[in-house]
């Protein structure tokens, strides 16, 4: 009987914070290239952003070998490198140090991001449980994302060096992991009498579906990069439109991220609709990103990027809880990681929707780039309505 659920919960909700180190870095652009001048635009773009190719090999390379190793440890040294790397950053002597600490970064993030999915997985027994974890796992993220964002703003109109010391909060996360999160062995190594039904010989087939995972990583994929598509374009979509400054550009961006707190309900939503889930998810996505497309108001603007983030959010809990359903133990983990690295490739992908919108369609404006991007969207919803079809007439 574990001791303290709650501080348990904590601690794996937690392993969200390094998830969001960008949001630290980025208010701080124009104030290090201020403290170091002679920093190349390259680098600069780096110690901003290139912290997810790092996180690309760091996820693969630990989904290929988690299995064989105790999760908790793995989530333990992850979050403690990340912790002493992102507060060390605070003294960097110039913008290269900050840049290598941003690549340890990356190299925990994917870490940590593989781990804990498959830590609620093995902590939690009830499906329904587990997947409303997987969904406030994905909250939090995006709360840390709104909370770093405006703490980093706020301290940096004192020093940049002062927002990085702000890490210093992530130290409580390898505290609470050490403390109240049970020891997850490897599999082989469990008694088996601990061993969940699900992993008994012939509940699950160690081959891997690679029709579903193909299909479902290309879906994952185009729902991770045309989701983000108006957070990265939201300043050129208000001055396109003339309807304020950056300030506006801020709320509309901070709406997606508040979207988010949808991953409350996922475990619920998922419960009722389970092979719909996908349909509903990539149906909402289009409806929001085709009105983007008319002149609507700034409150309907605010609204459906709200329910776009959501999607973004719930996109990344179903695909997630899928793998762990659906894969046995030894591979999901593998598996866990294509995903990882596929949502990475999105949301890099997504500033450049418009401008490859504008060379398809022959029409360079931000504004009626959704339209395609809806149309795409649209198309998946279709997909996953036929399959739906399919499966109940076998069934």
């Amino acid at each position: 009987m574990r001791s303290n659920k709650f501080l348990e919960k904590a601690a794996l909700l937690c392993c969200g914070y390094g998830l969001m180190s960008d949001a630290v870095i980025v208010p701080l652009a124009t104030s290090i290239l201020r403290e170091f001048p002679d920093t190349s635009e390259v680098l600069l773009n780096f110690i901003m952003g290139g912290a997810f190719l790092f996180s690309l090999v760091s996820a693969l390379i630990t989904g290929r070998i988690i299995h064989r190793l105790n999760k908790k440890k793995v989530l333990l040294l992850g979050t403690l490198v990340y912790s002493i790397a992102s507060f060390v950053s605070a003294f960097a002597p110039s913008a290269a140090f900050l840049a290598v600490t941003r690549a340890i970064d990356g190299l925990t993030d994917g870490m940590v991001g593989v781990a804990v999915v498959l830590a609620i997985n093995e902590v939690y027994d009830d499906p329904q449980e587990r997947n409303s974890m997987v969904g406030l796992h994905w909250t939090a993220v995006s709360a840390y994302g709104v909370v770093l964002s405006l703490l980093s703003g706020f301290l940096c109109v004192y020093s940049w060096r002062a927002s990085l010391f702000s890490n210093i909060l992530s130290f409580i996360t390898p505290l609470l992991i050490w403390r109240y999160v049970p020891s997850l062995p490897p599999r082989e190594k469990t008694a088996p009498s601990a061993v969940d039904a699900s992993e008994l010989p012939g509940e699950k087939n160690e081959r891997l579906p690679w029709l579903w995972i193909i299909f479902s990583l290309a879906a994952s994929l185009v729902l991770n990069c045309l989701s983000n598509v108006f957070y990265f374009s939201a300043d050129f979509y208000v001055a396109e439109r003339a309807l304020g400054n950056s300030a506006l550009t801020g709320v509309f961006t901070a709406m997606s991220t508040v979207g988010g707190v949808a991953g409350i309900f996922f475990g619920r939503l998922y419960a009722k609709l389970k092979n719909g889930f996908p349909a509903v998810m990539f149906c909402a996505a289009a409806i929001g990103t085709a009105a983007l497309s008319f002149p609507i108001g700034v409150v309907a603007i605010c609204f459906f990027h709200f329910v776009i983030g959501s999607t973004y959010t719930l996109g990344l809990s179903y695909y997630q809880t899928s793998v762990v359903e659906r894969i046995h133990s030894k591979k999901n983990g593998q598996v866990l990681s294509f995903f990882d690295v596929v949502s990475y490739i999105g949301m890099s992908a997504a500033a450049y929707v418009p401008m490859a919108a504008a060379r398809i369609t022959g029409v360079e404006s931000y504004v009626k780039c959704f339209v395609p991007v809806s149309l795409v969207l649209a198309a998946f919803t279709v997909i996953y309505i036929a399959i739906l079809c399919v499966k109940g007439r076998r069934n």
